[in-house]
């Protein structure tokens, strides 16, 4: 118990550090914490990795027998990391708002929050990081999984378009809203491509039936 919370103390240390960095070039540090918005991020996002960090210490994923584009998670990750700095940089040309858009923006990000979490937890030791399948790997087609075939990867989208929105920030709702949006399509691309040719027809049935991201809204080719 003392060792998991220490490992999840300096994991949200650890992103703290990482996603501050901006602050070295702000020039008036005082006034910048005095804004509502500040803490309004930090909490949301501190509850983000909470959230994430807790997930990933109770579950423990097998070792995987196929990887695909190893480098995408990282890409990715490295992505919504750019994303909170531009935010952090956004907050502070840009810091008025009013109460509603903050309770309307907190309730978007924890709502994401709240998709990813119960997705992840749905897997449990299926969930994955990167992009692979495990031994005696199963199709997950019920719970959330019968609305969305990928709700973690529409719970970031959420959490990162909320993030952008905490800003008004033009430059961070377009990393969220394309690059991030292209990387996520690629991987969920990838990811279909591994389910099909483990699970064959299974998989093909599922997804004829499931959208990938968007609940009931299913793209023909």
């Amino acid at each position: 118990m003392l060792r998991n919370f220490s490992i999840l103390s300096a994991g949200i240390f650890i992103n703290a550090c990482v996603i501050s960095l901006p602050l070295l070039f702000i020039n008036d540090i005082e006034h910048f914490f005095s804004l509502p918005k500040v803490w309004l991020f930090y909490f949301l996002t501190a509850l983000f990795c909470v959230c994430e960090a807790s997930i990933s210490l109770n579950i423990k994923s097998p070792p995987t027998h196929q990887v695909k584009k190893s480098f995408l998670p990282y890409l990715i990750g490295l992505t919504m990391i750019f994303i909170n700095w531009v935010v952090i940089f956004g907050i502070s040309q840009h810091s008025s708002s009013s109460i509603y858009q903050d309770i309307l923006i907190s309730l978007m990000y924890i709502s994401g929050i709240f998709i990813r979490y119960i997705s992840i937890s749905k897997l449990q030791h299926l969930f994955l990081n990167h992009i692979g399948l495990i031994k005696h790997h199963k199709l997950i087609t019920d719970g959330i999984y019968s609305i969305i075939r990928h709700p973690s990867e529409l719970g970031a989208l959420i959490i990162f378009n909320a993030a952008s929105l905490i800003s008004f920030n033009l430059f961070a709702l377009l990393l969220s809203n394309f690059v991030l949006l292209i990387m996520v399509y690629f991987r969920i691309r990838e990811e279909d491509k591994l389910l099909n040719s483990a699970f064959n027809d299974d998989f093909i049935q599922y997804k004829q039936s499931t959208p990938a991201l968007i609940p009931f809204l299913i793209l023909k080719k």
